[in-house]
């Protein structure tokens, strides 16, 4: 068991515009037990690496000299700094408290629990969905028809109503009304260790164990998009505990998702990332399988006509 209780890994591509702001935060929010702080970089363009380099001496810097990926990038971070526990932390994401002791701590009081995920909210403190029901057709079909807006608008309007109440009871829909509830995570009568199906991969701890059951992190095949599904899903089927806690929320700018409009390329990888991650999951439901690549391509054809209207 490595020495070393936490290492934070961020990955970084062309991220300067965020790169001070997320390390000053976790600089400012660094937690007690003894930690690392690494930047893995995916050959980056611009002037990331100078600014990590210059202006924080401290931080462990990985330069690869391709970029390998997301959920590759934060592999190379598991590699060079073993830890009992890792944090994953988007380079566009800022920590707001003091959280990763609480985090750590509720690792440490729970030897089943394998991935956790902490609560997003945007840079204008509205939230942001972080904790998800596991992909399946139904889930799919319903997003296709627009469920999700009608659905955050009930809720907004009425969050202690009965449809937000008959929504929150739902598989598909608790961690979506838990969201939009409008209930600060810390105030809310919810548990600090709610079970999830998985949680998204901008701020979520796992523990060192899960690397030694499958002999790896996320999946390397897996470019971008769809990793941290695969993940938590692959690490509950091994009979880990995935949950999200709900503490003090990271705020994450989610670069991304909103280059999704704009970017053909981001297009084409989050198509061949989820394209990867049905094929995983779904490897013994061929019929589920079949059904989900087909409201795939008709997401991408989507996707393909939005970031071709920019």
């Amino acid at each position: 068991m490595p020495e070393n209780t936490l290492t934070i890994v961020v990955v970084t591509y062309n991220s300067a515009a965020f790169v001070r702001g997320c390390i000053e935060s976790l600089l400012a929010h660094a937690p007690k037990v003894p930690h690392r702080i690494v930047f893995v970089d995916n050959a980056s363009s611009d002037d990331t690496v100078r600014i990590v380099k210059e202006e924080f001496p401290q931080i462990e810097l990985v330069e690869l000299e391709e970029n390998i990926g997301f959920g590759r990038g934060n592999n190379a971070g598991f590699a060079h700094a073993p830890a009992r526990y890792y944090y994953c932390h988007n380079a566009d994401a800022y920590l707001q408290d003091d959280i990763l002791d609480k985090a750590v701590e509720a690792f440490e009081q729970d030897p089943k629990l394998g991935i956790a995920g902490l609560p997003l909210v945007y840079p204008d403190h509205s939230p942001q969905t972080s904790a998800y029901a596991a992909s399946t057709p139904m889930k799919w079909a319903l997003q296709g028809l627009a469920i999700g807006p009608i659905a955050k608008a009930v809720i907004a309007k009425d969050p202690t109503g009965l449809a937000a109440k008959a929504l929150g009871k739902t598989r598909m829909g608790k961690t979506f009304a838990a969201t939009h509830s409008g209930q600060d995570p810390v105030q809310s009568e919810r548990p600090f260790v709610e079970e999830v199906d998985w949680v998204c991969g901008a701020a979520f701890l796992l523990r060192h164990e899960l690397l030694e059951t499958f002999g790896y992190g996320f999946d390397p095949d897996i470019f971008m998009y769809g990793e941290d599904e695969e993940f938590c899903l692959r690490a509950s089927s091994a009979g880990w505990r995935i949950a999200k806690l709900n503490t003090t929320p990271v705020i994450h700018e989610f670069g991304w998702g909103k280059s999704v409009k704009s970017s053909r390329r981001v297009v084409d990888l989050k198509f061949d990332g989820l394209t990867t991650t049905i094929n995983k999951t779904f490897a013994d439901r061929p019929f589920s399988r079949a059904a989900m690549h087909a409201m795939l391509r008709m997401k991408y054809a989507v996707w393909k006509s939005r970031s071709a209207s920019k």
